[in-house]
């Protein structure tokens, strides 16, 4: 295996940034922290050109750290209780930082990226037959400017939202509020400028699901659907396992399999198969 300095050339640099959200992906599904979230893998591959790291750099670099939260998480869970207080202090402390690096990268974003979604009625994005939209519970979608603008808050959504089911499996108490009471006022925007919700004390897990799925269909039309399918791999999956209606996971179900038979893409027929990704 090349170490990180080798990545440092342009080439081989490209190959690692179109990598790592497989090897992350893995990662997750074996509950196995990653080599991605070393400090040397997060920098090295850059030193030459450290202007060329991007919003979606960052996001990825912080579901990177991600699984080793996950597999810590379990290891915790297994100690007994006489020999776990300080350790599981600390962890929940870890995961409030956590929260609130992610929601500083969204309000970064949100700065950079005025007006990049809007609303559209589900009616008219579910005229195709083939879309579950036609008989969705949802009256309206999110739609954005381009695949690019709307890829890095599906992410960022899909990382809060396991970040919000650790911290429900350490019954921490309002999460959201404990992360926002972290952060400088000064780095909260004055302003929403999209229906997407931003960070705030009162933030539930629910609404991050719920946005995230008023997103996919926009991933799944136009000239990037098979791109947008292959994005939709972990946000589909999380959000069918955190969700908690059955009719909502019937509607993810519709989802899955419309992607296998238009895009053949037979893994998304597996998805729905909870074995494949330990709950929290």
């Amino acid at each position: 295996m090349h170490g990180a300095n080798y990545f440092r050339q342009k080439l081989a640099r490209g190959y690692l940034i179109v990598s790592r959200i497989l090897i992350i992906s893995e990662a997750l599904i074996l509950r196995r922290s990653c080599f991605l979230d070393q400090e040397g893998w997060r920098t090295i591959p850059w030193m030459d050109d450290h202007r060329s790291k991007t919003s979606l750099d960052a996001i990825i670099e912080l579901m990177a750290c991600i699984p080793r939260l996950r597999e810590e998480s379990d290891v915790l869970q297994s100690m007994q209780t006489h020999i776990l207080a300080v350790p599981a202090h600390e962890f929940r402390e870890r995961l409030i930082s956590f929260m609130a690096e992610l929601f500083l990268w969204r309000w970064r974003y949100e700065q950079s990226h005025p007006g990049m979604a809007f609303e559209v009625s589900s009616e008219a994005t579910g005229r195709n037959k083939d879309s579950p939209l036609r008989t969705t519970f949802y009256p309206t979608m999110f739609f954005f400017k381009n695949f690019d603008t709307g890829r890095e808050p599906l992410l960022y959504n899909t990382a809060l939202l396991m970040i919000f089911a650790l911290a429900a499996t350490w019954q921490l108490a309002d999460p959201a509020a404990q992360a926002m009471a972290k952060l400088p006022q000064q780095e909260h925007p004055l302003r929403c400028t999209n229906p997407l919700s931003l960070p705030h004390a009162r933030l539930r897990i629910e609404d991050i699901l719920h946005e995230n799925c008023r997103s996919f269909e926009f991933f799944l039309q136009g000239p990037h659907a098979a791109a947008g399918a292959m994005v939709l791999l972990l946000p589909l999956r999380f959000a069918y396992v955190y969700s908690k209606e059955e009719r909502q996971k019937t509607w993810l179900s519709k989802i899955m399999k419309r992607i296998s038979r238009t895009c053949g893409f037979g893994i998304f027929d597996k998805l729905t198969d909870l074995s494949l990704i330990t709950m929290d």
